[in-house]
């Protein structure tokens, strides 16, 4: 995918494993370059965590705790350590799907056009994304709340997004609702 850098948002649309590669590569290499000092990468990976860590995106405590040079570790209110390998599918779906658009972003407009710059939580770039039965692998709570977590914390986003669940269809605004 490093060959055709376009090809991979596409793929990513039909495989969530593409886009976690992706993304974890990104990520260890904005801790790379943010280890040289280099300015615009330890601000993107600072707004990144905080993005994960202080928007209650994650259910029972857990959080990005670092990111080493072989995996992403995350650690739970008990203080246990999980490379995210070993996270559950939902977790890996959601951390893909947010770590993907947050990358894709960056790309298209640059580290420092990506986050908006008053709060720190809100990407503020603009886009459309299409997300193929988000769904999946998520516990019916967090189908509840994932939808308006998105909506909230990427407002210039338009999600398309397809789904079984009518847990999924209550975050979306009066009328946006296509049931085909």
């Amino acid at each position: 995918l490093a060959v055709v850098p376009g090809l991979a948002r596409h793929i990513s649309l039909f495989d969530e494993r593409v886009a976690l590669t992706e993304s974890l590569a990104w990520l260890r290499d904005l801790r790379f370059k943010s280890l040289e000092n280099d300015r615009e990468s330890t601000l993107l990976l600072d707004r990144i965590t905080k993005l994960i860590n202080e928007s209650g995106l994650l259910p029972c405590g857990v959080r990005l705790a670092q990111i080493t040079s072989d995996t992403v570790v995350f650690r739970d209110a008990h203080d246990y350590e999980y490379g995210i390998e070993e996270l559950s599918d939902g977790y890996r779906s959601v951390l893909s799907l947010t770590f993907d658009i947050v990358r894709q972003l960056a790309i298209g407009f640059g580290a420092a056009r990506v986050f908006d710059h008053e709060h720190h939580h809100i990407v503020s770039a603009p886009a459309i994304v299409l997300i193929d039965e988000v769904d999946a692998h998520l516990h019916p709570s967090w189908q509840r709340t994932v939808g308006q977590w998105f909506r909230q914390h990427f407002p210039r986003i338009q999600f398309i997004v397809t789904t079984h669940s009518p847990l999924i269809c209550q975050a979306a605004q009066v009328g946006s609702v296509y049931r085909l």
